[in-house]
């Protein structure tokens, strides 16, 4: 279940002012299209601890840890994903879909935007909504495209794109979702137009071999690690 209290009022926006105030809202947090970072094989590593430490510096400067880069890539996804999901709500008979809001957890550190989010119901009390959550990708390279076209599981997706399937994984997480829906959607081929993953926790769970971590436990572990490593770091450079 989804607590109402963690739907920000930022999403975003095509109001330059608004996105502005999307975008900074989001300094210093380990976001879920970020989040591959910390869920390397084998540990945080260097690459996990420069994401912590690009999250620190945007805290202690106010500014973004790097610039935004417009491509044609970028343009095309930004310009289809809304048309996208709208095609995917038509195949799904959903009537609506609650689009692009920053989600922010509890713990102050995290957050993330999944593109939608298919609400189910509502908790007796009013304070929560279930929900399942939705990702889309719009690739502009036919390559690209037909690549995750043929991605038909979690598994096939983790073994493709590890961002995108942590992606997916954090986002459930964050919104305590029990089901989640990667989708791929490319306008101009004339058939084969969308490809839907289903993600389920607890099958992925599930899953999981024999004294191995599933990855959503290993995705705890390191949310944790990376708060302690944020929090120590903030610590040493406030007190120089």
């Amino acid at each position: 279940m989804l607590l109402k209290s963690k739907i920000s009022q930022h999403s975003l926006s095509l109001d330059p002012l608004l996105n502005e105030k999307y975008k900074a809202a989001k300094y210093g947090l380990f976001t879920s299209s970020e989040f591959h970072f910390l869920c390397a094989e084998k540990g945080l590593g260097a690459v996990g601890r420069n994401y912590i430490y690009r999250k620190v510096g945007e805290v202690m400067t106010g500014m973004p840890c790097r610039p935004d880069i417009s491509t044609i890539a970028t343009e095309h996804g930004l310009n289809y994903e809304r048309e996208g999901l709208t095609v995917f709500g038509e195949k799904m008979g959903l009537s609506q879909l609650l689009v692009q809001r920053l989600i922010l957890d509890g713990d102050g550190r995290t957050g993330g935007t999944p593109d939608g989010l298919i609400v189910l119901g509502e908790s007796i009390d009013g304070l929560s909504l279930n929900v399942q959550t939705c990702e889309i990708k719009c690739p502009i390279s036919f390559d690209g495209y037909i690549r995750l076209f043929k991605c038909k599981t979690p598994d096939d997706l983790k073994a493709e794109s590890r961002p995108y399937y942590f992606q997916v994984l954090h986002q459930m997480e964050l919104c305590g979702a029990l089901d989640g829906w990667f989708i791929v959607y490319h306008p101009f081929f004339k058939s084969g137009q969308m490809n839907i993953i289903p993600f389920n926790k607890v099958q992925i769970t599930k899953n999981v071999k024999i004294g191995e971590k599933s990855d959503f436990k290993i995705m705890a572990e390191r949310k944790a690690e990376a708060i302690q490593i944020f929090n120590d770091t903030i610590n040493e450079l406030s007190n120089d």
